[in-house]
């Protein structure tokens, strides 16, 4: 049966809604939106705090230091844990001093071999950067080192020269004093086999002869031809005999050159007799020749650098050598012999003094005592 027209128009009572039941409705879809939005609000704000957590708790590389920044800048932002940003704070600041810290170690060789290198100033400034990034001492050892060579080579206040004319005045004495009694040293020959030897002058001083404490003669040359200069400074060669020594005796090696003969090979008994000797020789002798002077010890600071020549009676130029004999006071053994015979002497004297005096003491108090004796006899009568 079909509908009636009023009801096809207007609909049946249970169809037709009021004006009210039209307004609750609206209603209840307003209030579903808003939650609805609420909560899309909160779960892209959890989305946004969770990606600036990730990206704090995110492994910090070389070269994302800025984008790591940033990160942070956004954690505050969005209000991530005050703990979190803190712990990710540290982690930036770690970063810096590590990555400054590879950045001076990278750089270093560049600045050892600029100009800024020979400014002592600058070399200490790089230290107390160094200091400060935590770099390793051994690479800050380098700039000491350098430090040290400046000192040596700049120039010497008049103090100094001073002081350096009279050891290597004295050291010169000492070396010839030793010499007239035959100066114990170490021959190295060809094949790296060590005999003892003596260094002699004649009594003119014009020939120099190392010799054999059997008596076989190494080498005699003229004391002013002769050159001398620290061993591994001398070119010697990869076959040299100086390769086969330990670290201690290459720095008391010698390398004599005379009239385009030798090298000979010596060694010193000890650094401040090594450095004796080679004082001695360029004042004496030829000098060093074309070679360094500067002892082994001394040049380790800057490998391959230069450093004075010296000629014949030239003072101002080898007193390079000072520094390694500041500690020099221990006597040869010519001298050291010489000192206990005058000790001995002086001993013996100063005893036979005083037994003198004791004896002209008890003279006089007997002498005394007689014309005390005398006096009371003459009183009794």
């Amino acid at each position: 049966m079909g509908a009636k027209c009023s009801e096809m128009a207007m609909g049946t009572p249970s169809q037709v809604k009021t004006s009210e039941a039209l307004v609750d409705e609206e209603e209840d879809d307003g209030e579903d939106e808003e939650g609805e939005e609420e909560e899309d609000e909160e779960d892209e704000e959890a989305s946004v705090k969770a990606d600036a957590e990730k990206a704090l708790k995110g492994h910090l590389v070389r070269g994302k230091t800025a984008a790591f920044e940033e990160a942070i800048e956004h954690a505050t932002s969005v209000g991530i844990d005050e703990d979190m940003i803190a712990q990710a704070e540290s982690k930036l600041k770690q970063h810096k001093v590590l990555r400054e810290r590879e950045v001076f170690i990278e750089e270093l060789p560049k600045f050892l071999k600029s100009e800024d290198a020979d400014d002592e100033t600058k070399c200490q400034e790089q230290i107390e950067v160094g200091k400060k990034h935590g770099v390793p001492e051994t690479h800050l050892q380098q700039l000491r080192e350098r430090i040290e060579f400046i000192k040596l080579g700049r120039d010497l206040e008049e103090e100094e020269v001073q002081k350096a004319n009279e050891m290597t005045t004295e050291s010169t004495r000492r070396f010839v004093t030793s010499c007239f009694a035959g100066r114990a040293l170490t021959h190295v020959d060809e094949k790296g086999k060590k005999v003892k030897v003596l260094c002699k002058l004649d009594p003119a001083m014009r020939k120099l002869r190392i010799e054999e404490e059997a008596g076989g003669e190494v080498c005699t040359a003229d004391l002013a031809s002769v050159q001398a200069c620290a061993g591994t400074l001398a070119g010697l060669g990869e076959t040299s005999p100086l390769t086969s020594l330990s670290d201690e005796e290459q720095d008391r090696s010698i390398a004599l050159r005379a009239a385009g003969e030798g090298p000979w090979l010596l060694l010193e008994q000890r650094p401040e007799l090594h450095a004796e000797f080679l004082l001695a020789l360029a004042v004496l002798g030829s000098g060093n020749g074309e070679e360094k002077l500067a002892s082994t010890t001394s040049m380790r600071s800057r490998p391959g650098a230069s450093s004075p020549t010296a000629a014949a009676g030239n003072v101002g130029e080898i007193s390079v050598m000072l520094e390694s004999m500041e500690e020099m006071d221990e006597p040869t053994q010519d001298s050291k012999e010489k000192k206990d015979k005058k000790d001995k002497k002086d001993k013996k004297d100063k005893k036979e003094e005083k037994e003198k005096k004791e004896k002209k003491d008890k003279e006089e108090d007997g002498d005394k005592k007689d014309k005390k004796d005398k006096k009371d006899k003459k009183a009794k009568k």
